[in-house]
């Protein structure tokens, strides 16, 4: 069982749909102005067909930001198949820089926190106290409730992408 487990995974849509159709749709999602965006994608081209889509507008701010939380990598493919044009949409779901920095450092603060309350108690006799834990157990609460918004928000962002792509009318041949 995989509860709640973030995986930078791939997944692959094959569509009857030419590329030129698909680019255009992500391009106008992105080149949208902030009242018209319908999915709130903004992104970047990446060249070579492939695009990096982010939140647009994002009800959670985290300070230090260093770049999304979480964005998705779209890389798009054209192959014939029986003289029919097939294109594959290949999505990565990425975490950001600003995900790993609000994970692991209250988890690296709590250890060290552990580490010092457990270097007092041994040197000076302290008596322990319930109320101790609530040095270490504060932070790793933090780190939990980041992973479980990264977890959502990446989840939501593909299936946004999945409903930008079916309201312009692009079905799926299939899905990996």
């Amino acid at each position: 069982m995989h509860l709640l487990k973030i995986k930078e995974e791939s997944e692959v849509f094959n569509t009857n749909h030419s590329v030129d159709t698909v680019e255009k749709t992500i391009r106008e999602e992105i080149d949208a102005t902030f009242t018209s965006k319908q999915f709130n994608f903004s992104g970047e081209y990446q060249g070579s067909m492939s695009y990096v889509l982010k939140d647009q507008f994002s009800f959670m701010v985290l300070k230090p930001s260093f770049g999304p939380l979480v964005f998705l990598e779209v890389h798009l493919k054209k192959s014939t198949q029986f003289e029919e044009e097939i294109s594959s949409l290949k999505v990565k779901k990425r975490l950001g820089k600003t995900f790993y920095f609000h994970f692991w450092f209250p988890l690296f603060l709590a250890f060290m926190v552990f580490l010092l309350i457990s270097y007092l108690y041994t040197v000076n006799s302290l008596a322990f106290s319930f109320e101790i834990l609530f040095f270490i157990g504060i932070p790793i609460l933090w780190g939990l409730i980041i992973y479980v918004v990264a977890y959502f928000k990446l989840e939501s962002q593909v299936s946004r992408f999945e409903r930008l792509l079916k309201s312009n009318n692009i079905s799926f041949l299939e899905k990996k």
